[in-house]
């Protein structure tokens, strides 16, 4: 039953308006300055409709979600020596790995990250985590969902200016709502949560906030990160349309041609010059086609801006653009940047600018809401990330970076396994950082007998070092049970003890 309520269907319908009285002076920022229409906080139906049909934009957004999503989520947890210990089997890391009949793990990142990078906004749907009364969560949620942002449509209150009800537009028809309410987490722990009218579960609304907008933690919407692009986008599409409609029509218009009379043509005098002039005049697919007016005959020529068709421009100035807003290097689009050279460092700044804070973020939501609130463990937690050693694109980096920090010899055994994601080695030793035992002091002359083999040992390892020597020296005997070395001949090979080595 609860499987069936809560299927949602992505599609295009627009969610229903609010009611104008509950809106706060937030809102006046809808309609953009001077009524130009272009604003902060523009609908997430209409940045929908960006990502949809604007090429530029779709592409790169989706380069990011798609990385997000190959990367493998875990949570970590401190070990006994206060290091992260990975933990890969959790019912949150479940319930992400199936979170709902109709997607995958890596469907449902990618969707949720590219709500976020789109409009701004991300809202979640956990089910089956509330108590009869909807006043408790009392276990770990079932299912989740993302919900589109743009069939969601919020009512702020009135008194702070914050939303007071989300209304979600189902397949269906049917509306959702979520009302803001308090309850207790898992620990017990009041805390403010949005519930959905059946007490089936509870919605979270991930924002970007910016200081941009009016009303900071307290804004109703997030802010897209393209939203300063926002003019240059819809020029493009503007463009891509009117050079279609070009193309469709066969260009623009080459010559205009009327009958030079003084009377007006007749209907069929009109026609059969149209049609002499589409055979006579105009190129195939009609393309360059000429226009017949009813006027006195005469042949004037129209000429087309080259601008018309200056596409290309357009289109590599907002693609320019969209990419360096999301913080993707211009190598990785165009050959006009792209050299042997920087191909590699361009993916690793795809990776440290573009893709892993949008991740960081995306994880620390998660960790920070809908984990600590709904998993009774979640205090026993640090954090929920992922190992960059399972990261192919930072592999070729840390391995390097692994080697250097082995050469200097200032990292532990288990320090460099850590770095590489690996767990430590619980025995002794691990610990313990390892110098070369012939390294002496600057100035040190090496050949000198008293740094022979010794230079690390204390003065009492020496004398200790000595006496085992000379004590085997006078033990050992001739065939007839005499001494093998006399007195003199002890005392020189305990000064030159490197002949005993010939």
């Amino acid at each position: 039953m609860l499987k069936k309520i809560t299927a949602f269907l992505n599609h295009s319908q627009k969610a229903p308006k609010l009611e104008e009285k509950g809106f706060s002076p937030y809102q006046a920022l809808l309609l953009g300055p001077l009524g130009t229409g272009f604003g902060y906080g523009i609908n997430s139906l209409v940045w929908m409709n960006y990502y949809g049909t604007a090429a530029p934009m779709g592409d790169a957004i989706d380069k990011i979600a798609d990385e997000c999503a190959k990367i493998k989520l875990i949570l970590f947890a401190p070990d006994s020596n206060e290091a992260q210990l990975p933990v890969t089997n959790h019912p949150f890391l479940k319930l992400l790995q199936n979170p709902n009949p109709y997607q995958t793990n890596t469907d449902f990142t990618k969707e949720g990250i590219t709500h976020e990078r789109v409009t701004g906004n991300q809202y979640m749907y956990f089910t089956g985590c509330l108590n009869a009364a909807a006043d408790r969560i009392v276990s770990d949620p079932i299912e989740v969902y993302n919900l589109r942002p743009d069939l969601m449509t919020l009512g702020p209150d009135p008194r702070d200016g914050r939303a007071l009800y989300y209304q979600y537009t189902m397949a269906s028809g049917k509306i959702m709502t979520f009302k803001r309410a308090e309850i207790r987490d898992r620990a017990g722990r009041l805390c403010e949560a949005y519930i959905e009218s059946n007490g089936y579960g509870i919605l979270y609304h991930f924002k970007n906030i910016s200081t941009r907008c009016l009303g900071g933690y307290y804004q109703l919407l997030g802010d897209p990160p393209l939203q300063s692009a926002q003019i240059q986008i819809a020029q493009y599409l503007q463009a891509a349309e009117y050079n279609y409609m070009l193309l469709n029509n066969g260009l623009s218009a080459k010559n205009i041609v009327s009958i030079d009379t003084k009377e007006p043509p007749t209907q069929q005098q009109t026609q059969a010059l149209k049609r002499f002039v589409e055979d006579e005049f105009s190129g195939s697919g009609n393309a360059g086609k000429s226009m017949v007016a009813s006027v006195p005959l005469k042949v004037d020529s129209l000429s087309i801006n080259i601008k018309d068709m200056d596409f290309k421009s357009l289109d590599s100035r907002t693609t320019e653009v969209i990419y360096r807003k999301l913080n993707i290097p211009l190598p990785m689009i165009s050959a006009d940047h792209t050299a042997l050279s920087n191909m590699e460092t361009s993916y690793l700044m795809f990776y440290d600018c573009a893709v892993l804070p949008v991740l960081n973020r995306y994880c620390d939501r998660m960790f920070s809401f809908p984990f600590r609130q709904c998993y009774k463990d979640a205090d026993q937690f640090l954090k929920f990330g992922y190992n960059e050693s399972s990261i192919g694109a930072l592999q070729p980096r840390m391995a390097d970076i692994v080697k250097k920090l082995k050469e200097s010899g200032v990292a532990t055994i288990n320090e460099l396994r850590e770095y590489q994601g690996l767990s430590r080695i619980n025995s002794e030793g691990a610990d313990d950082i390892y110098i070369a035992n012939n390294v002496v002091s600057v100035g040190t002359d090496t050949n000198l007998i008293d740094t022979v083999g010794v230079d690390q040992q204390s003065d009492s390892k020496k004398a200790a070092a000595q006496s085992r020597l000379e004590e085997s020296l006078r033990k050992t005997l001739k065939m007839d049970g005499t001494p093998l070395y006399s007195d003199e001949e002890v005392k020189a090979l305990l000064l030159y003890p490197e002949v005993l080595r010939l």
